[in-house]
């Protein structure tokens, strides 16, 4: 159905099965609208025209048109004639459509706003969190190296020990030795001056 079809009293031909949508922006009928579950996005008239675009034509009231906006009914979409909604709400100096057209933006521009001011809190958080990670994780490296150093010395000192270790057996079997061969002279001598 066009908006001229409604205009000059023609007969009314159905499309996108939208046309009692269509009758109701534009007699401003806020509760047959608010209870429809139609996808008002897809309704259009022959000439392209989307909702926003009749009840811009049409003076609809405030209501019909927050509840448009607010049903995502395309603010940038174009009729056959090039005309976005805006286009036809200013030619027919319709200042009640105007005006909710701006303040919905308004509305939806400080909502994006305050969105984006939560991101922007989040993300300086989550940088926050990042940074104190990173300091823990250079701490954790720091120590781990720490550790690997001290076991590095600890290594080479039982490996010292070892070492001294074993050179301390060697010159224990040496005197154990020495100390046998004593004990022979010894005896030996004993027995010769016993002589």
């Amino acid at each position: 159905m066009s908006i001229l079809d409604l205009i000059g009293g023609r007969t009314v031909t159905k499309v996108d099965d939208g046309d009692n949508i269509i009758k109701m922006v534009i007699s401003n009928n806020y509760r047959g609208l608010i209870h429809s579950t139609a996808n008002f996005n897809t309704i259009k008239d022959t000439y392209n025209n989307n909702l926003l675009h009749i009840a811009a034509l049409f003076h609809s009231n405030a209501n019909i048109i927050k509840l448009l906006l607010e049903r995502s009914v395309d603010t940038d979409h174009k009729n056959i004639r090039n005309e976005l909604p805006i286009d036809i709400a200013v030619n027919q100096h319709n200042a009640e459509f105007i005006k909710e057209y701006y303040r919905t933006i308004t509305n939806a521009n400080d909502s994006l706003h305050t969105e984006v001011m939560t991101l922007r809190e989040r993300v300086t958080y989550f940088q926050t969190k990042s940074q104190r990670l990173d300091t823990d994780n250079n701490i954790i490296s720091s120590s781990l190296k720490t550790v690997t150093t001290e076991n590095d010395i600890l290594r080479t000192n039982n490996k010292r020990l070892r070492d001294e270790n074993t050179h301390l057996i060697c010159t224990n079997k040496d005197l154990t030795e020495q100390n046998k061969r004593l004990k022979t002279s010894v005896e030996t001598l004993t027995n010769l001056n016993k002589k």
